[in-house]
């Protein structure tokens, strides 16, 4: 039989939220741990590290200012990394109850380690309509047969379903990138596509 008072559940559920919210509101989050000066080092010795860096990856500047630019860039990004890595080091000992952070990623530095966060984006995202061209229009005959529907089966796009196991992702991202990928046709898919 249906509750005599059917907004108590609402009420109820309503004022629930409002304390975790209050809760939260009450205590905020830490502050973020400050970043390591550049692993430490002097800056005779990062200044070493920056042109090994930029030997490693055949990097040259136009004129000092802009290296020396560069390298406080590059020597911010040093301190990210050395942030970033001892936020996620793991205490030793059984039990510890320091806050830690358990991650997969591997963070350093790599042929961008020059590059702001912001100059990355303006270079590498977004689309670049300077390399794009596109084909003219085709006409299409009007007396062109085109079918009313395909049947995406018997072209061989759509297979049954298979059972790889627990380890069925490793096929499929190795065959991504074959002919039979999932953006075309697949001849002989190699795995299932609906």
């Amino acid at each position: 039989m249906a509750s005599s008072k059917p907004h108590l559940g609402l009420v109820l559920s309503i004022t629930c939220l409002l304390l975790q919210l209050l809760l939260v509101a009450a205590n905020p989050p830490p502050p973020p741990p400050l970043r390591r000066p550049s692993c430490d080092k002097s800056d005779k010795e990062l200044r070493f590290m920056f042109s090994q860096w930029m030997s490693k990856y055949s990097k040259r500047y136009s004129c000092p200012e802009e290296q020396e630019k560069r390298y406080q860039v590059w020597k911010a990004n040093t301190d990210f990394i050395g942030a970033f890595r001892s936020q996620t080091e793991i205490s030793s000992g059984v039990g510890a109850f320091a806050p830690q952070t358990v991650t997969d990623s591997f963070v350093g530095m790599n042929l961008f380690g020059d590059l702001a966060s912001g100059e990355f984006v303006r270079q590498f995202t977004g689309f670049n309509a300077s390399g794009f061209h596109s084909p003219p229009p085709t006409p299409i005959s009007p007396h062109s047969w085109q079918p009313c529907c395909v049947d995406w089966r018997s072209s061989g796009a759509v297979t049954g379903v298979n059972d790889w196991g627990e380890q069925g992702y490793v096929y499929l991202a190795k065959d991504v990138w074959w002919p039979q990928g999932t953006c075309g046709l697949a001849t002989s898919p190699f795995y299932p596509t609906a």
